[in-house]
C-alpha cells in the first residue's frame, strides 16, 4: 500500500535516522558509583571485630547504665524521696535545698538556716495530726543525719494545764515564724497565746528549755549593726483614743523596747513593707542604709 505524499518524506527521514545510528537499541545510562567509605568509619569497621571479641575481656569506657534504685528510695511528684528509719527526706528537683516529708508524706515548711548555715528548724505536722494541725518544732543539721525534736505541739490536755497554772504565754499552739538568735544558740517563735495576742518565744536547741520573749508578731531578727540580734516585732496597740493597730518596734532578747518604729497608717505607701527590714522607718530607726 502506497502512503500519501506528506507522510513519505517524513518515513524517508526516520529511516535514513535509524539508519545513522546503526539500528542500536539506546542504552540506560549506568548507575552511580556507591559512595566511598571514609578512612575513620573503614577503621571503625576493621576493628569492630576485634572489640567485639574482646569485650568481654576488656571494661567499656563508656558511662555504666544506672542502676535502678533500692527499695528505699522513692518517686513521688517532682520529689526523689530517701526513707531514714520512720521518716521520708527529699531532695527538690528545683531548690536543691531539703525537703522534709513524714511517714505519710506530709511536705514540712520552709527551712529558716541557723547563722553559720550548719543546722536548719522547721515545723512539721504533729503524730496523728492532718496537715494544718497543730506542728511540733524541729532541727536538723545540713546533711539530714539527725532531726531533733525541739518543740512537741501543745495538746488540750496540756493548754488546760498550763492555763490551771495561769501561764498565759508559753503557748506552743500554732507554731510559726521560726528565727535563729544571732549566735544561733535559741529559736524564736510565735504562737497562739491570748485570744487576740501572739507570743513570741525562744527555746534553747541545747536544753530545749521555752520562754516568753514579748508579745506580738511577725518577727525579724536584727542581722547587724549596733543592735544586731535585737527584735523587730508587730504588736496590736492602742494610740491615743482611736482604735487599735499595728505598731512597730525593737526589743532586745528579753523583751524590752528599745525603739518605736512607727504605726502601720504613717508607713510607706508600700505597706507591705511595714515592720520589715525594708521599710525607710526601719531602716532609719536602725541606721541601715
Amino acid at each position: 500500500m502506497s502512503l500519501p505524499t506528506p507522510h513519505l518524506g517524513f518515513a524517508l527521514a526516520l529511516a535514513l535516522a535509524i539508519a545513522s545510528l546503526g539500528c542500536e537499541t539506546p542504552q540506560q545510562p549506568p548507575a552511580p558509583p556507591p559512595p566511598e567509605r571514609s578512612t575513620t568509619a573503614a577503621a571503625a569497621s576493621s576493628s569492630s571485630v576485634s572489640e567485639t571479641s574482646t569485650a568481654s575481656a576488656t571494661p567499656s569506657t563508656s558511662a555504666a547504665a544506672p542502676k535502678p534504685p533500692s527499695a528505699e528510695l522513692y518517686r513521688r511528684l517532682e520529689h526523689t524521696l530517701l526513707r531514714l528509719g520512720d521518716r521520708f527526706y527529699a531532695v527538690a528537683d528545683r531548690e536543691h535545698l531539703p525537703t522534709l516529708l513524714d511517714e505519710a508524706g506530709r511536705r514540712a515548711q520552709r527551712r529558716y538556716w541557723s547563722p553559720d548555715g550548719t543546722r536548719f528548724v522547721y515545723v512539721q505536722p504533729a503524730a496523728g495530726e492532718p496537715n494544718g494541725g497543730r506542728v511540733d518544732l524541729w532541727i536538723s543539721d545540713a546533711a539530714l543525719t539527725a532531726p531533733e525534736l525541739l518543740v512537741r505541739a501543745e495538746s488540750d490536755d496540756d493548754r488546760r494545764a498550763r492555763e490551771a497554772k495561769e501561764d498565759y504565754q508559753t503557748s506552743t499552739t500554732a507554731i510559726r515564724g521560726l528565727a535563729f538568735s544571732a549566735e544561733g544558740k535559741e529559736v524564736y517563735f510565735e504562737a497562739d497565746a491570748w485570744s487576740s495576742v501572739n507570743a513570741i518565744q525562744a527555746v534553747d536547741v541545747s536544753t530545749k528549755k521555752v520562754r516568753f520573749v514579748v508579745g506580738g508578731g511577725g518577727l525579724v531578727v536584727i542581722p547587724e549593726g549596733p543592735k544586731r540580734g535585737s527584735l523587730l516585732v508587730s504588736q496590736w496597740r492602742t494610740k491615743g483614743k482611736q482604735p487599735a493597730n499595728d505598731h512597730c518596734a525593737v526589743f532586745d532578747t528579753n523583751g524590752k523596747e528599745l525603739a518605736s518604729i512607727g504605726w502601720y497608717e504613717d508607713g510607706s505607701p508600700d505597706k507591705a513593707l511595714f515592720c520589715t527590714l525594708e521599710h525607710p522607718a526601719v531602716k532609719k530607726a536602725l541606721g541601715m542604709r
